[in-house]
């Protein structure tokens, strides 16, 4: 949740919002007997939204977020979603699968072998790179912002649940089809608002939505943005997150 602390008071001029850290990540339960699926973190999602009474919303989402928003949307296909889902904002996620392009100490992560020994070494200088590796290099985040950010990744061990937290990343290759086909098909409204420069889920995947949706697609891609469009180009961003459908 506080990736999007320097977008959310902009947001709350206007409307009600509720961000989470999904299971795994930040102040939520992490170790044996949690369920990092897909499928459980779109259950956590839905039971957020009946604990709190939502039965409409608009969805912004950005990495881990847009998998699970791609099932949800895939239910909602289905006919399988009790929650109306008004809108979908979308920021960088491998949204296409086979374009995805992983990071080194990702595929180290999830090496069986080698994984757990990693993510017992990940400090808070290692964290510290990784994530200036997915910020424009313009557009870096400042030494306070990453202390935050650490303390909130590094709460209850959160390093050590690493490699298996990101076995979303098999699991969505496993159902791509399921995934790509809830965005083409769906008749939801959706905005795509883009870091180009992400290495790991840049320019290729701006590209392919353009493909694939069309001429009237409501993409807007920003060359010197990467990774974290929302705390690279918070004005910018928050600009386009309210503007009108």
């Amino acid at each position: 949740s506080w990736d999007w602390a320097s977008v959310v008071p902009a947001i709350e001029e206007h409307h009600r919002t509720l961000a989470l850290d999904w299971p795994g990540l930040g102040a939520s339960d992490k170790g044996d007997g949690v369920d990092y699926s897909i499928d459980a973190l779109a259950e956590t999602l839905i039971a957020l939204w009946r604990h709190d009474g939502i039965g409409s919303t608009r969805i912004v989402a950005h990495d881990v977020g847009t998998i699970v928003t791609q099932e949800l949307l895939a239910r909602a296909l289905d006919g399988d979603l009790d929650v109306a889902i008004e809108s979908v904002t979308w920021l960088n996620g491998s949204l296409y699968p086979e374009l995805y392009q992983p990071t080194d100490t990702q595929l180290a992560l999830l090496d069986p072998e080698n994984g757990p020994d990693l993510a017992a070494a990940v400090d808070e200088n290692l964290y510290r790179l990784g994530v200036a590796g997915v910020h424009h290099p313009d557009r870096q985040p400042s030494a306070d912002v990453l202390a935050q950010h650490w303390e909130a990744f590094s709460e209850r061990n959160g390093p050590a649940e690493m490699p298996r937290f990101l076995a979303y990343i098999p699991e969505r290759a496993r159902r791509a089809e399921r995934l790509v086909d809830a965005i083409e098909e769906t008749d939801i409204p959706q905005r795509f608002v883009w870091g180009d420069a992400d290495p790991v889920s840049g320019r290729a995947q701006s590209a392919r939505i353009a493909e694939r949706l069309g001429d009237g697609v409501d993409l807007v891609a920003y060359p010197d943005a990467s990774h974290y469009p929302h705390t690279e180009r918070p004005d910018d961003v928050a600009r386009e997150l309210l503007r009108p459908w």
